[in-house]
């Protein structure tokens, strides 16, 4: 379970590179959006083009970096309940994407959340599979949250650890926890049965030795995300660009809103509620003085639902309600006008 979700959300994500700043939009209609994504590329005579695959365990933060190199809140992250990923069949084919996405990727960003005391000293038999599965595609470790430890010298462990003390073909110097440790020069390729993944019966490797470089990010700290996007673009290769410069996003405006909307029901309410409502657009009009106004319903399929939903005195649903309608505002830099309606559709 803790891995499934981390692998639906790896996103390929485009990365042009120009050499100037260029204006970016977010329309808030579909007919403006579309407009944009069939405008011709507006790219130089040396252009370049990266797609960039961010794979990691749940709560790593991929969906927060993906979102500070875009610029804009477009992706969210959300965790699966175990009992839906049983109840759906879920798990095989949530391992299976993130190889799909590696092999259509020009870089892998292994993403690692280092505050996580339980998963942070090892990738995963599964995330070295998929590795594995696609030697050709370059890779970089990002270690996440750094500021939240105390004890900032355990982050050489942890790099020595899920690199195997090997950094862009070179053994990382000084590191004596390497050194103990033999070189694997090949993993199993099918690890669907087993998670010894080693031809030669030595014990599992918990990191993957051909990491070309290795990145640290804080939470609080803009300047790293900035560090990583520089570095990100010597990746590239040269390639016509798929959208034109200006745009952020392939995804509707619609759709954008319905995430947000999603993304708070899951902060504020309990359990498995947020997964059992389901948000419908009913409204979504623009005025002449460029107020956005949405009007969404909340379908649930129990009263119980319906209940936390809205809360006592709907306090609950204006939280929701409240923090939504900031980020619309925020995403699409216009005044937004939202109502949110509980119903209860059985």
């Amino acid at each position: 379970m803790f891995l499934s979700r981390s692998m639906c959300f790896s996103a390929v994500r485009n990365l042009t590179v120009s050499s100037g700043h260029t204006r970016q939009f977010l329309c808030h209609t579909q007919e403006g959006q579309f407009s944009l994504l069939i405008r011709e590329p507006d790219q130089p005579d040396n252009a370049k083009s990266l797609k960039v695959a961010i794979v990691g365990l749940p709560n790593a933060g991929k969906s927060t970096l993906a979102n500070q190199l875009l610029g804009k809140k477009i992706l969210l992250d959300t965790p699966v309940l175990s009992f839906l990923l049983s109840r759906h069949n879920l798990k095989k084919s949530f391992t299976e994407d993130p190889s799909k996405c590696l092999k259509e990727a020009d870089l892998a960003v292994v993403l690692v959340d280092v505050s996580n005391k339980w998963t942070r000293g090892e990738l995963g038999y599964v995330m070295l599979d998929c590795l594995n599965r696609n030697p050709t595609v370059p890779s970089i470790l990002v270690l996440n949250k750094v500021d939240l430890l105390t004890n900032k010298s355990i982050l050489l462990t942890i790099t020595e650890q899920l690199t195997e003390g090997m950094v862009n073909g070179k053994r990382i110097p000084n590191v004596k926890w390497s050194e103990k440790r033999p070189y694997r020069k090949s993993i199993i390729r099918n690890l669907e049965n087993s998670e010894t993944v080693c031809r030669d019966g030595l014990e599992k490797p918990h990191g993957w030795p051909h990491f070309k470089e290795v990145f640290m990010l804080s939470s609080i700290d803009e300047k790293d995300v900035e560090t990583l996007k520089k570095n990100l673009v010597k990746y590239a290769k040269p390639g016509c660009w798929q959208y034109h410069s200006h745009v952020v996003t392939d995804r509707s405006p619609e759709d954008l809103c319905i995430n947000i909307i999603k993304e708070k029901m899951l902060e504020l309410l309990p359990e498995e509620v947020p997964y059992c409502i389901r948000p419908e657009i009913e409204l979504w009009k623009i005025s002449t003085d460029g107020v956005l106004t949405v009007s969404v319903k909340l379908n649930a399929t129990r009263e119980s639902h319906k209940r936390l939903l809205t809360g006592p005195k709907n306090h609950t649903i204006s939280r929701i309600c409240i923090q939504a309608g900031q980020d619309l505002m925020k995403l699409f830099m216009c005044s937004v006008r939202l109502s949110l309606v509980p119903m209860l559709r059985k």
